[in-house]
């Protein structure tokens, strides 16, 4: 989204099937911005930043909390 916004502002509140229509149309690859997002952490992986795996973690411990309040105790 932040690239689509950077390279093509006026895009930015369009639908998702005309931004990809017009990015193509434009020369603009997914796949390479992909490809050169890899390409540099695997330059800098201290840049990488782990919020998935943060969100990911928070949503595991969540759901434990949860499911512990449900399953009765056998001791």
């Amino acid at each position: 989204m932040r690239v689509v916004q950077e390279l093509e502002p006026n895009l930015a509140g369009t639908s998702f099937i005309q931004v990809m229509n017009n990015l193509n149309y434009k020369g603009i690859s997914m796949e390479g911005i992909t490809r050169a997002r890899r390409k540099y952490f695997e330059e800098y992986p201290y840049e990488k930043v782990d919020k998935a795996e943060k969100a990911r973690r928070k949503e595991e411990e969540n759901y434990f909390l949860e499911y512990s309040k449900h399953v009765p105790r056998l001791d």
